[in-house]
This record gives C-alpha cells, structure tokens and sequence, in this order.
C-alpha cells in the first residue's frame, strides 16, 4: 500500500485566508513538502536529516506557504522535503528540477507516507508545482487537489472592486506580453506580475480604470486607487486590474 500525495494551496499569503481543509491536511501528513528559493544544497540536506537550527530560522520563515500554515497550525518538527528552485523561466529546465522533485516524492509514498506539498494560491492557477501533481498522478498514486484562495481574487477584494457581474467576462494573464494589445478587450483584464511594466501600464491604460495591489495577502500590502500616484517600480509580483 502506498502513501497519499497532496497539494495544498495556502492562498495568497495572508494568515487568515487559508482554508480549515488545507490546515487539517498540512497537519495529518507524513511529510511536508516545499519549493524553496535556492538554497544551499548542502544545508538542505542537513535540514532533511534534522539539523534544523539556524537553516529552518533562514529558510522556512521565508517561506510564505510554510508561515501560512505554521502559525495556525504548527508544523515546524514534522518531516520535510525541500526542492530549491532557482528563479528562471526556461521551462525546460524547471520541468527537470520539478520531475526530480517527484521522484524523491514518490520514494516517500512507496515507503506509505503521506505527503502534502505546500503552494501559494491555489495550485490549478500558476502553480509550476502542478508539473509535480501530474507527474506523481501518471505515475498512478492517490492523488488530491486542495484549493486555496486565488491571488487574483484577494487582489480584487484589496481593490473593493469585482472581477465579474452577471455575463461579464474575465481575462486573467500570468505576464504583460500582450499587455498593450489586451487592455481594449472586452470584460476585466487581471495582469500578474505587473511590476516591471508599471511604465507600459501607465502609457496604454489612461481611458481605463485602474487598480494594482502591490504585495497582496502580505503585511506590506498596498493598493494603487489613482494612477498619477502609482510609483514607477512596484514590486514584481504586484497585480493589476483594469476595468
């Protein structure tokens, strides 16, 4: 018989926006898994063996979808496995890191224990981690989905603005490649990771209205009402509504 494999999205970022299910989940696993923003690999072998000290203060704190859980359901002396993932987009090479991510999982669910994979958001919205759930799923494990709160959504309820009313169509892009060409579409268009095309933003958009929530679901949070106001750089992740 072989382990269970969940991923759990935490939401946004925010405490208080993580669901009862992911809570319980987290805490009945085997085994907490998470990407990391590459670390030293040595240290996170040390980490896994239980050499928790000073690396688990530098590394898991700065994990959101770790602190979500964390603090309303402490996790922090369960088993982890962690996977550094550099920041690139070359899908090439992150559907390598990711398939090697999954077999050290698999070895884990082999061996019967449960494991729940930790994601920001929802895992079905922009979650690179699901090259991770198919893998594990095609492999033929048990497999579940648990659902966060969608970043967009936080980011709509920052703006005190809705997505959608009655047949209103809704646009969501994960960059701003087609940003200029897009704004003139109908419905509302949702740009993530907005933050280095703040200037382009500001150039196509002045018929439009405008919201950019800057850091949602972060203590640093920060929503842009008024153009005029909105700095040149906002941080990379910031979202943009457009109306």
């Amino acid at each position: 018989m072989s382990g269970k494999f969940y991923i759990v999205g935490v939401g946004p970022g925010d405490k208080e926006l993580v669901t009862i299910k992911a809570l319980k989940t987290a805490s009945e696993a085997d085994v907490i898994a998470l990407t990391v923003c590459d670390p030293d690999l040595e240290e996170i072998s040390a980490f896994e063996k239980g050499e928790k000290n000073e690396f688990q203060t530098s590394v898991l704190s700065n994990s959101a979808p770790f602190e979500v859980v964390n603090v309303n359901q402490p996790i922090s002396q369960k088993e982890f496995l962690l996977a550094a993932i550099p920041f690139v987009k070359d899908e090439k090479i992150l559907e390598k890191l990711y398939h090697g991510f999954s077999k050290r999982i698999i070895d884990l669910l082999k061996n019967e224990k449960n494991v729940a994979l930790l994601v920001k958001g929802d895992p079905t919205v922009y979650a690179n981690e699901f090259l991770i759930f198919e893998k594990i799923k095609s492999e033929g494990f048990e497999c579940e989905i648990i659902s966060g709160v969608p970043i967009f959504c936080s980011a709509a309820s920052c703006a005190k603005t809705s997505l959608a009313i009655g047949d209103e169509q809704v646009r969501i892009y994960g960059d701003c490649a087609e940003l200029d060409h897009s704004l003139y579409l109908p419905g509302t268009k949702v740009f993530l990771k907005i933050g280095k095309n703040i200037p382009r933003l500001k150039a196509a958009s002045r018929m439009k209205k405008v919201v950019v929530v800057e850091d949602c679901g972060l203590p640093s949070e920060h929503t842009y009402e008024n153009m005029e106001e909105l700095p040149a750089h906002v941080s990379y992740a910031s979202i943009a509504i457009v109306k």
